[in-house]
């Protein structure tokens, strides 16, 4: 089976677990969606293009991302330089052709573009695609008479030309292919999109921006909506300040049953029980029975033979006559069957196909990593009579199809991974491989590990205890994250293990993002599932027959007592260490023999049977970190140091990148220092003034000028001083160990704004190096190993060198000759015996001890110091950890951040989300432990005590109260035992709500406890799904156990990126932020291209590339575009992140701000309303972002008339302004003018002049008076004073007469024009003027919420 899986990827398909027969309806791309018939999942391309979105306005094109293939060919020809027309197809060439495909059940052939790449069963697929034969499965291709293999690439096959005419023709069947073909029109008759999107069932994921839009089915977004429409607010979407708690039912929009409703089709289909036929039906053909009832209530039985299938005589269980009925035709395929007898059958099979056909395919496509809604709806639980036979067998997958082949998950990752790069098409194609076998593989380690905690699979080793047992399924190894062997006892036994997995899984992404060709990992999946950490992995050739412990050629399995070392290791490690800034180090054996280690004691290195070099616990590839290193909990301790759960932390790899930059400027100002002082130095640096001059000098004469002014001389010297400098100056520039970012040689203004840019980043003050120079170049000088720009006498004097080796030492180099900072990984590791003298474990010591510092004294405070400028707003905990991994802080660092942050009233936001999470990842400790104690008959039991418990009072019983420790000691003793069933329910029944929240120092428990967002946050970080419906968190226990609607797996795995993709879409939102658009136009739509290719239509990148494609757009001046792409951006999205998502969030506000600018407002008032009850489900009312939000809809509604509430909303913006960015900020002086339009045209004038005096005072101050904003807002107090008058005399007047007075309304600008600006405004957006050279536009700050213009002028 081997060569069949290795054949199978080199060709770009990899096997299914069903079978390499298309009438599972799944292709080497994946299955098929049962709605829609369109694959499934990534990466998944259709082998034709048959249409492709129009260009915009400017120009601007658009790939079509629902799977066409027509740009991706052409761009490849185009790359490779084939020529579409050639006779024949190149075989080592990427190229597109075209060919003519003749389809049963399609009148017309249907003319395709395909790349040479593809294979004979892309264009099985896409013949799935088509609705006329999305039912039929057992199919051949043949070219020329001739059958085809199915994973045979088109440049292999023979006769294969452009215009070539390639027929799908129905072959006889099986009796597996029989299965198959009922199994698939079981897969088209049972699919529900909305119980799927609820449980994530193949893939379906949930998708509410239809329903939010109130968006017909065949309409583009909003066009059903009249313009200018009015949408009132709801209550939920009303600002309410204080910790307001947003409800819960309308996480759901109301009619999205209706919106996804699908017609039943049949009654019942199932297997005879008269299967299997008996012998001598078998020798007339007969393979398999099938019952059915139609709609119409009658039931049939039908028999299935090679040629199709009949219906039979039978009438029912009593009467068995497999003969066919008088003038009973055979049928091909069931469907055609159905059609004839049925009706309703007909009817309703073709209501369902065209409903996939008018969704959105974004909506229906299944996605490669589910994400499961914390809240569900009570889905009614209907028999399903097509599914009766799936209940029959105990299955984690599928697996009745599988006929004992099964994928070998390793081989196809190693191939895939050393398929060649040496162009960009073959690049592209190997990502497009890795990518799916890696999807393909996170799916069936999930559903195996999934059925590992449900018993499905029997244990390797039933004798061993339960947390000790091991798996094997589908050719994956599961193990559950304990110390089964005691290998992390000195590091903390299972708490150290659990860690491990996760610290692993990351040194296994870091080895992968390095492409080491040589050196080999495992396919690696975390999955946490009701408490238990199960890790899942491929197989190493030839391991599970022998022992791991015969197996490893490098490093150790004993802690240190024995060490094996291997040279073909050894030089790829020293690789990647290098890039880590890892030195080798000298370990000593039991036997006190010396070894050189490159990498951390715990590496192993196994060589399987298929000759490759496999790497193992990567959980300590990086420095470890001091200030996690006190005593284990288990352990006895005087108090002198501090208390940990295990020993196994270790430094970020963002940290360690940055702490070098870092120490690199601090050497670059030292040895400045150190060696402008020498005298060889001044007079090498005069000597190359000199010649510089004469070279000058002798150029001007040979163009004609033969005397040079003093004043000229004196410039030429000027200029040529820098070029003199960059040759003599004594700085060094990064090596392979030194940071990559130096800047290049050539460059040397480049290379200054890069040291400049580095400096500022990384020095605060107070810093280690706060006296270094900014302005110093970076990556110039003599130790730079270029013997062009540096002088070989200079870099070889004794002096110079001296000084050089001084200041690399006190920068902390690992080195005596250069910089280079390495750090000993194993130089905490308890039970570690050292070779290194005592000086350099001293060195080392000291090295890890500064690298802590840095992050507490710099990395944090740097980090909070961008929260309060608004450069990060986290705005949930998902948010927050970004932020924290992109500065290289991890997460148990969470308090100390919270403790520096909690210095200042402005960041307030920062403290309540640090609190939350250590909260949940507290709480969430404690739950895993308490479900691996229960019974499985009581976890629902368990999980709603648990939750009161948390959120609710639960009082402690009395025969546990004052026994902790004892009932923890009887815990400990009756886990190596079997427990009985009061045992287990005791385990979660001791528990209260006092000795839960023991954790929570002193702060106010019932104030978290109610905290909007406390719920969602618990139940995503521990997979619990709840009912939706409204929970009173002032109650005892407001949870039952009917609100617990099930458990879900959370996934961690590693995240498989194109480089190339990757940097083309970075540099392009590099591009559009500094004006450069059309620059930026062409590298994302690059960018978008190969993501296409590589992942299919649904990925968070392409996602990312959407939204700065719109962007880019908007700025042009095409909004439509820029409404479709944006609309597409947010389809994913929700889709591959979550509809309640802080990006899906984001994408809701970019959609409605386009909308706005369609004049299809009533859609944009939607996605506001929407936008703001999730941030305030995500944190409460008063989070920094809101205040955008606040300004966009108030701006809209005062568009349409609706001033008061307008004032609302401003309001809750200004007060959000005034809290985060102080009260005399520009922000709220923005919010101060807004407030005062807008009072002043409901004709309240006082309050109106009010506002506008305090944001002229804040103008004057910060701006000055002659500003054009403080202009301004003098003149906006002077009508507002002269109105006020008015309106005051009027009313006066009129009281007098015995008349009712009534205000007068402002006329103040407030056309759809200005209020576009001021939304562009709030979005940092301006428009390019017709005919302008250069691009007017420009973001305030990237992350900071920009300013708003103080008048709306068109």
């Amino acid at each position: 089976m081997e060569t069949v899986n290795k054949a199978c990827v080199e060709n770009g398909a990899a096997p299914e677990l069903a079978d390499h027969t298309i009438g599972t309806g799944k292709s080497s791309h994946g299955a098929k969606c049962p709605v829609t018939h369109r694959p499934t999942s990534p990466g998944s391309d259709s082998a034709v293009s048959t249409n492709s979105e129009g260009d915009g306005a400017k120009g601007v094109k658009e790939p079509n991302a629902a799977g066409d293939r027509s740009a991706d060919a052409a761009n490849e020809a185009a790359v490779e330089g084939t020529d579409a027309s050639k006779e024949s197809v190149p075989s080592d060439e990427v190229g597109a052709f075209n060919v003519t495909l003749i389809l049963p059940g399609v009148l017309a052939p249907v003319d395709a573009m395909v790349s040479s790449r593809d294979t004979v069963h892309d264009l099985l697929q896409f013949a799935l695609e088509k609705p006329e034969c999305c039912y039929r499965t057992c199919l051949s291709v043949r070219l020329d008479g001739k059958q085809l293999d199915d994973f045979l690439e088109l440049a292999s096959v023979e006769n294969m030309r452009d215009g070539a005419r390639i027929e799908l023709v129905e072959e006889p069947y099986t009796q597996r292919d029989v299965r198959v073909h009922v199994q698939r029109l079981k897969d088209l008759l049972s699919a529900n999109p909305v119980s799927q999107s609820f449980t994530c069932t193949d893939g379906m994921t949930l998708s509410l921006l239809a329903a939010i839009t109130l968006k017909e089915p065949e309409g583009p977004i909003g066009d059903n909506l009249k313009e200018d429409s009015y949408v009132e607010p709801p209550e939920y979407g009303l600002p309410h300040g204080g910790d307001y708690i947003p409800p819960l039912t309308p996480f759901l929009p109301s009619g999205l049953d209706a919106h996804f409703k699908v017609p039943e089709c049949l009654q019942s289909l199932s297997y005879s029980a008269w299967n299997p036929p008996p012998p001598p039906r078998k020798l007339k053909g007969d393979l398999l029975y099938i019952d059915l009832v139609t709609l119409e209530g009658q039931e049939f039985h039908i028999t299935a033979c090679p040629s199709g299938f009949y219906i039979n005589k039978s009438t029912g269980p009593q009467d068995f006559n497999p003969e066919p009925k008088k003038s009973a035709p055979t049928f091909k395929h069931l469907v055609g069957l159905l059609q004839q007898i049925s009706p309703l059958f007909k009817k309703n099979f073709i209501q369902r196909q065209k409903f996939g056909e008018k969704r959105h395919p974004f909506e229906v496509l299944p996605v490669p990593y589910p994400v499961v809604p914390w809240l569900s709806p009570q889905l009614e639980h209907r028999p399903v009579a097509v599914r009766i036979d799936d209940s029959r067998t105990l299955k984690a997958a599928p697996d009745e199809l599988l006929v004992g082949q099964l994928r070998d998950w390793n081989e196809e990752f190693q191939v895939a991974r050393e398929l060649p790069v040496t162009t960009a098409s073959l690049k592209m194609y190997r990502d497009r491989t890795v990518f799916k076998i890696h999807s393909d593989y996170v799916a069936a380690a999930t559903r195996g590990a999934m059925a590992v905690v449900d018993g499905y699979i029997p244990p390797l080793n039933p004798a061993d205890e339960d947390k000790f047992r091991m798996y094997l399924w589908n050719n994956i190894f599961f193990s559950l994250a304990f110390d089964g062997r005691d290998h992390f006892k000195q590091f903390g036994g299972d708490e150290a293990a659990h860690a491990a997995a996760r610290a692993d899984l990351n040194g296994v992404a870091m080895l992968e993002r390095m492409e080491e060709r040589d050196l080999h990992t495992l396919g690696t999946v975390i999955v946490d599932y009701r408490g238990y950490r199960i890790v899942a992995q491929s197989i190493i050739p030839g391991i599970l027959q022998r022992e791991q412990e015969s197996s490893a050629v490098y490093g150790s399995i004993d802690a240190g007592k024995t060490i094996t070392t291997n040279k073909k290791f050894e030089e790829m490690l020293k690789k990647i260490s290098a890039e880590l800034h890892i030195r080798e180090h000298r370990l000593i054996t039991e036997k006190d023999e010396e070894v050189v280690l490159p990498s951390s004691l715990e590496v192993k290195g196994i060589i399987g049977t298929d000759g490759r070099h496999y790497a193992l616990d990567l959980f300590r590839l990086l420095p470890p970190d001091p200030n996690y290193m006190g005593v284990l909990a288990s352990e006895t301790s005087d108090g002198s140091e501090p208390r940990v759960r295990h020993k196994l932390s270790i430094f970020r790899p963002e940290l360690i990148e940055t702490f070098v930059n870092y120490r690199y400027m601090m050497f670059l100002q030292l040895a400045k220092e150190k060696t402008s002082k020498l005298k060889v130095v001044q007079d090498m640096q005069k000597e190359q003034e000199q010649k510089a001059r004469e070279e000058e000098q002798k150029t001007r004469e040979e163009e004609g000028q033969k005397e040079v002014t003093k004043d000229q001389t004196t410039s030429t010297n000027a200029e040529a001083m820098p070029h003199a400098k960059k040759d003599i100056t004594t700085v060094a520039e990064a090596k392979p160990g030194c940071p990559s970012n130096a800047a290049p040689k050539e460059d040397g203004a480049a290379a200054e704004s890069l040291a400049q840019a580095v400096q500022e980043q990384l020095m605060v003050e107070g810093g280690l190096g706060k006296d270094v120079d900014a302005s110093l170049p970076a990556g110039e000088g003599v130790l730079n190993g270029d013997e062009k720009t540096t002088p070989p006498e200079l870099k070889s004097h004794p002096e110079v060198m001296a000084a050089l080796y001084e200041a690399a030492q006190e920068a902390g180099s690992s080195v005596s000759e250069d910089f280079d900072i390495r750090f000993n990984v194993d130089i905490l590791s308890p039970g570690v015996r050292h070779g290194d003298s005592p000086e350099v474990l001293e060195k080392d010591r000291k090295l890890v001890t500064d690298s802590a510092a840095f992050l507490v004294g710099v990395v944090i405070p740097r980090m909070v110091r961008d929260c309060v400028q608004l450069v990060a707003t986290p705005v949930d905990g998902d948010t927050l950890k970004q932020v924290l991994h992109e500065r290289g802080i991890n997460m148990r660092y969470l308090g100390k951040v919270a403790e520096v942050a909690s210095s200042r009233d402005d960041l307030d936001h920062i403290v309540r989300l640090c609190v939350m999470e250590m909260v949940v990842r507290v709480a969430r400790r404690r739950y895993n432990q308490m479900l691996q104690e229960t019974t499985p008959t009581k976890l629902s039991a368990a999980i709603v005590h648990f939750l009161n418990c948390l959120f609710g009072e639960v009082d402690e019983p009395k025969e546990h109260q004052g026994t902790e420790e004892t009932g923890t000691k009887k815990k400990s003793k009756k886990r190596k035992g079997q427990r009985s069933a009061q045992d287990w329910l005791e385990v979660y029944l001791k528990l209260s709500t006092q000795s839960l929240w023991s954790f929570h120092c002193g702060r106010d428990r019932l104030a978290l406890q109610i905290q909007a967002g406390l719920p969602k946050l618990f139940c995503k970080k521990t997979g619990t799904q709840l009912f939706l419906r409204e929970y009173d968190l002032f109650t005892k226990q407001p949870f039952t156990e009917d609100d617990v609607i099930s458990m879900f797996p959370v996934v961690k795995h590693t995240n498989f990126r194109p480089t190339e993709g990757v940097a083309l879409l970075e540099l392009g939102q590099v591009k559009l932020r500094s004006g450069q658009v059309r620059l930026a136009h062409d590298l994302l739509l690059e960018a978008l291209q190969l993501f296409i290719r590589i992942y299919g239509p649904m990925h968070l990148d392409i996602a990312n590339c959407y939204r700065s494609m719109a962007k880019v757009c908007y700025i042009l001046g095409d909004t439509p575009l820029a409404l479709g792409y944006q609309h597409k951006a947010t389809l994913i999205m929700e889709r591959v992140m979550g509809v309640d998502h802080s990006s899906t969030v984001a994408a809701y506000i970019n959609l409605a701000l386009y909308c706005h600018d369609a004049k299809q407002t009533g859609v944009a008032l939607r996605l506001l309303y929407r936008a703001r009850y999730l941030l305030v489900l995500m944190y409460g009312d008063g989070h920094p972002e809101l205040a955008a939000c606040d300004t966009n809809l108030a701006l809209i509604l005062h568009s349409l008339g609706d001033h008061l509430t307008s004032v609302r909303y401003l309001k809750s913006a200004l007060g959000v302004h005034e809290r985060y960015s102080g009260k005399d900020s520009l922000q709220t002086a923005i919010g101060h003018h807004l407030v005062a339009r807008a009072q002043s045209f409901i004709g309240d004038f006082r309050a109106a002049l009010q506002h506008e005096k305090a944001a002229h005072i804040i103008y004057s101050s910060k701006l000055g008076p002659d500003h054009e904003k403080t202009k301004e807002s003098s003149e906006c107090l002077k009508q507002l004073t002269e109105r006020a008058v008015t309106v005051q005399k009027t009313i006066n007047e009129m009281t007098a007469k015995g008349k009712s007075s009534s205000r007068a309304l402002g006329d103040l600008p407030g056309s759809w024009k200005d209020v576009a600006t001021m939304l562009n405004g709030l979005e940092g957006t301006r428009y390019v003027a017709k005919g302008q050279s250069g691009v007017a536009w420009k973001r305030a700050k990237e992350g900071k919420q920009p300013s708003v213009p103080s008048s709306a002028q068109p």
